[in-house]
């Protein structure tokens, strides 16, 4: 009997080795992949920024970028997707951030 235990426990050490082996190669193995994704995305996104310069005479910019601007295209974005929910169309006028404290 107790040699069928030491037995045992001696199978059980290797077997939790092993799974603790396998554990540490899966996760070195996903963190490789996509480690590898990620500079792959990075090496494609610079090679089409090299691939297709600006055309002549486009601007780089739309210019300068302003609050107001901020503002419009934030309720633009807003009664789009509130047309899309709703169905009907729909004005917004003016959006206040909730965390405003002075008037």
């Amino acid at each position: 009997m107790l040699f069928t235990a030491a037995a045992n426990a001696a199978t059980m050490t290797d077997r939790l080795g092993e799974a603790i082996t396998l554990a540490i190669v899966g996760m070195l193995v996903v963190f490789t992949a996509l480690c590898l994704t990620a500079v792959v995305i990075v090496l494609l996104n610079r090679w089409d920024d090299m691939r297709s310069p600006p055309e002549p005479g486009t601007p780089a910019t739309d210019g300068p970028r302003t609050a107001r601007s901020d503002q419009q295209r934030l309720i633009a974005v807003i009664a789009a997707a509130a047309t899309a929910a709703i169905g009907a169309p729909v004005r917004v006028r003016d959006v206040q951030p909730a965390g405003r404290t002075t008037h």
